[in-house]
């Protein structure tokens, strides 16, 4: 990438680049693989961070394995086929954001519906991505804690439109916190840049 934290408004990345930089932290951008891994014979102790993998595709089927190696899930977070044509289901109905009502299109369930996933491993169809944070995967094992009470007999899951039987969830704010040291930090709401420092 040509910078740091390439998802982060431009302002968040101009401070962390200078917050690292002053800490005497040389930034490379937009180096290849061949020469990161030449740069690690220089170096007693190597750190990888580059970012969020997943590790489903080892276990999972091709066709539940979006492009960047995640989970899809429908909204009731049951996994599904993301290679098979989306149908139209029933309209939403007014009311609580997570209550039960019918989604605006499905998807072929794995599993017959019975198979959840949460957290930084997975893609929710037809959804802004969440960032991978705790209080999305919390929000996500809630989902499936109510639709695993709610689908205790096993035809409501394996209904080819069982996410209309089900709790969904829906967008969230998106938060991001990034800490830079103990006594810095940058808040970032819904891809605006916000505050830094203590008080973020």
């Amino acid at each position: 990438a040509p910078t740091i934290l390439p998802s982060f408004p431009i302002r968040a990345r101009e401070y962390a680049t200078q917050w690292l930089t002053e800490k005497g932290v040389t930034i490379v951008t937009n180096a290849t693989m061949e020469e990161i891994e030449k740069a690690k014979e220089s170096f007693t102790v190597v750190y990888s961070c580059v970012g969020v993998t997943s590790t489903a595709a080892s276990f999972m089927p091709a066709s539940t394995i979006g492009e960047r190696g995640e989970i899809a899930v429908n909204a009731a977070m049951q996994v599904v086929h993301i290679g098979d044509k989306m149908e139209t289901g029933l309209a939403e109905k007014d009311g609580d954001q997570d209550s039960l009502t019918a989604p605006t299109t499905t998807r072929t369930l794995f599993g017959s519906g019975r198979i959840f996933a949460v957290g930084d491993c997975v893609r929710v169809q037809g959804l802004p991505p969440f960032t991978k944070d705790t209080y999305p995967a919390e929000a996500m094992a809630g989902i499936v804690v109510r639709n695993l009470i709610h689908s205790l007999n096993a035809h409501c899951t394996q209904n080819h439109h069982a996410e209309s039987h089900l709790y969904r969830i829906h967008p969230l704010m998106q938060i991001t916190l990034c800490s830079l040291g103990p006594h810095d930090c940058m808040l970032i709401l819904n891809g605006m840049y916000l505050v830094n420092g203590k008080l973020a």
